[in-house]
């Protein structure tokens, strides 16, 4: 049986302003606030996670809260760009919105797979683009955002790499994750990997000679999360990635999903994550993000916890 991926799960970056991440992408861009629980691997942070109503796969953003951080170095051997997916006939609405808001945007030609994009950061000089498009899965749950429905951000659209070794990871992208390509030119590929309305767009790019590796901090992305459906498919898949000669991680419960990682040859930091069991494992739809959830094997610990954690303000 064939295995596949359906497009992008999720993307985690590193913010060293929370209250300020919050503000930007709650209140500006207009995502829900689905999970606020903190790192797996180290429970004195942070995990924050934005999404659509219903917190499906496909529309996650999320960060880690790393209060202070120094910001980050951009290089080679990362992603360095997420571009967000809104309805047709929205890019003007979003170009005042983000000008009323005091931040810069940059319409551009797109060149894989959009035909135009509003490229702008975040406050802590995350890249980030908006492009329009007709194929956005429906969302039935109500909506709690602040941007009206008609041009709300409807899912992650795509990603764009900067590698350190553009055939490997072009190869890698094709040949083992089964990614298609959509145009090129010198130095960039434009790929598209996954199934239908949730494929997530791909932009590839080379380094340059002595260009140096990206170094992580506030405004980085920290990894990409792939989308398998089940965990025997993600079993399938960590035995094809190691006999491409990848490392790869035992898999790794994350309550909401089942995760293996790994560094795609050209740097960046993959993640393969399960569809289930979903983000209403411990929560209802309309209590998603309003209380700090942990995991079951921290529960004994959750007044320590919640003690070192920085205070936050959710609204």
């Amino acid at each position: 049986m064939a295995i596949t991926i359906s497009g992008i799960h999720h993307v985690t970056a590193i913010s060293g302003r929370p209250q300020e991440n919050m503000a930007f992408y709650s209140e500006l861009l207009g995502l829900r606030i689905v999970k606020v629980t903190v790192n797996f691997d180290d429970p004195t942070s942070y995990h924050i996670y934005y999404g659509d109503a219903s917190a499906r796969p496909g529309t996650l953003m999320t960060f880690f809260f790393w209060p202070g951080a120094r910001l980050a170095r951009r290089g080679t051997g990362e992603a360095n760009r997420v571009t967000f997916a809104i309805p047709p006939a929205s890019l003007g609405y979003w170009q005042s919105r983000l000008k009323a808001a005091g931040t810069t945007s940059a319409m551009v030609a797109a060149d894989h797979g959009s035909s135009a994009a509003l490229q702008f950061t975040d406050t802590e000089g995350l890249p980030l683009a908006l492009t329009e498009s007709a194929d956005l899965p429906p969302d039935e749950s109500h909506r709690l955002g602040t941007v009206p429905q008609e041009h709300a951000i409807g899912r992650i659209w795509g990603i764009d790499l900067h590698v350190k070794d553009f055939n490997a990871s072009r190869r890698h992208l094709t040949d083992v994750l089964g990614a298609t390509t959509v145009a090129q030119r010198e130095g960039r590929v434009s790929l598209r990997l996954g199934t239908g309305g949730w494929a997530g767009a791909i932009g590839l790019t080379a380094s340059v000679a002595g260009e140096q590796m990206g170094r992580l901090g506030a405004g980085a992305i920290h990894h990409v999360a792939w989308r398998v459906a089940t965990a025997e498919d993600q079993d399938l898949w960590r035995q094809r990635l190691d006999m491409s000669g990848l490392h790869v991680t035992p898999p790794m419960e994350r309550v909401y999903f089942r995760s293996i990682y790994y560094r795609e040859p050209g740097g960046v930091l993959f993640e393969l994550a399960t569809d289930g069991p979903s983000f209403t494992v411990d929560e209802s739809v309309e209590q998603l993000g309003t209380q700090l959830m942990l995991p079951p094997w921290l529960e004994d610990q959750r007044e320590a916890i919640a003690a070192s954690l920085p205070p936050l303000q959710f609204s």
